[in-house]
């Protein structure tokens, strides 16, 4: 009889984790009853949570994309340096004051975007100032020296896989006499600042991810010597983009996930009511989407990370286990947790919650909304499930 009860709740718990559970049987378990049943929820055990959003400094010099553009309240301006790959022949036409450059342009590969990319809007500017990836960040932008001259020398051409467009001449043609004349520390890159009316972000792939260099963005010089035509082109050697955040962080009436800006959510779960030495078979974690607050681009976000935290006034993860993965099925994310929660039923004070991220944290600006701990209607907040096993002999 007793196999019959534990297959009956089973069914009624799990049937509760539809993407529109009911609330209904909310609270009918207290502690004592926990040490009899095989299975447990937070939704109806009436477990204790908490939701913190918070912002974590990324590290965008190692990102995969080098992003662009204006986006709701998300501003990102990106930074390049080229390097030409020359023929002897062109280098000895520099070094003879025969060469001359007839046109010049840039070519950006997309690979992300965001918005009304019609709007897309930019001016390219020359940096004067030393600087490198390592730890760039807002701080570091604002004390960078630009010379103030818009080098685009046309209108901005874009489509879904490519924007390109004409540059003064004088500027590829200062950059090639640099290399030529081993002054290569002069060339320190441009800067894309997105202009207002802007409302979209794109994406091009950066050094580190790009599978050749014919995949990275290119400056084209079409140049003259000799009588003769050639066009030699340039390639990014050194990249990044910072992005400005003007979101507030919500209450924890929402869990709020976004690539780019750092934004992440501490979960807890109160467990005491779950004996220390209690034996588990399996936990999953679940949450509910707000498809409306939700914005990703052309590359969708349908995974999210979750880890132990070590220390949640420090926001720290532990570091003893690997990450675990919600993966979304309609709205609904949704993964396995059980050695995170097997850990936290080895010590009460080990239980810090959970810190969740996004998939691919640097590479777009997409945003995931998730019903929070303080959500009104209880059935759609954060859910755990514990499998437990025989712990009632």
């Amino acid at each position: 009889m007793k196999k019959y009860f534990v297959l009956i709740l089973l069914f009624a718990v799990l049937n509760g984790c539809q993407e529109s559970p009911t609330s209904v049987g909310g609270g009918i378990l207290n502690s004592s009853d926990l040490l009899s049943v095989s299975l447990i929820n937070s939704y109806d055990a009436n477990f204790a949570q908490t939701t913190k959003n918070f912002q974590k400094k990324i590290n965008l010099g190692a990102a995969s994309r080098v992003l662009i553009g204006k986006y709701e309240n998300l501003t990102s301006s990106g930074l390049i340096k080229y390097s030409f790959v020359l023929p002897d022949s062109v280098s000895l036409a520099v070094q003879n004051n025969k060469l001359s450059v007839l046109k010049s342009w840039m070519e950006l590969p997309v690979t992300y975007r965001i918005g009304d990319i019609s709007t897309l809007n930019f001016q390219l500017k020359k940096i004067l100032s030393p600087w490198t990836s390592v730890g760039f960040n807002e701080d570091s932008l604002s004390g960078i020296s630009l010379d103030n001259t818009n080098l685009i020398s046309s209108s901005i051409h874009k489509t879904d896989s490519l924007i390109s467009f004409s540059v003064q001449n004088d500027f590829g043609f200062e950059w090639i006499k640099n290399q030529v004349n081993e002054q290569r520390t002069l060339n320190r890159g441009v800067i894309f600042e997105p202009q207002s009316g802007t409302n979209a972000m794109v994406g091009f792939p950066a050094l580190v991810s790009a599978i050749s260099k014919d995949n990275l963005p290119k400056l084209y010089c079409q140049v003259s010597y000799d009588g003769k035509l050639d066009t030699v082109i340039a390639y990014s050697s050194t990249d990044l983009h910072v992005i400005k955040n003007n979101n507030s962080l919500s209450g924890d009436d929402k869990i709020v996930l976004q690539s780019g800006t750092g934004l992440r959510t501490n979960l807890w779960f109160d467990l005491s009511a779950i004996p220390v030495n209690a034996i588990i078979s399996d936990a999953k974690l679940i949450l509910y989407r707000d498809s409306v607050l939700t914005t990703t681009g052309s590359i969708t976000s349908d995974s999210v990370f979750v880890n132990a935290l070590f220390d949640s006034t420090t926001d720290s993860i532990y570091t003893g286990l690997n990450s675990r993965l919600l993966a979304r099925k309609g709205n609904i994310y949704e993964g396995r947790i059980f050695d995170i929660v097997q850990y936290w039923l080895s010590s009460v004070s080990k239980n810090q919650g959970l810190q969740l991220r996004i998939v691919s944290e640097d590479s777009n600006i997409n945003k995931l909304v998730f019903k929070g701990s303080s959500y009104s209607d209880a059935a759609l907040r954060p859910r755990l499930v514990i499998f437990l096993s025989n712990i009632d002999n």
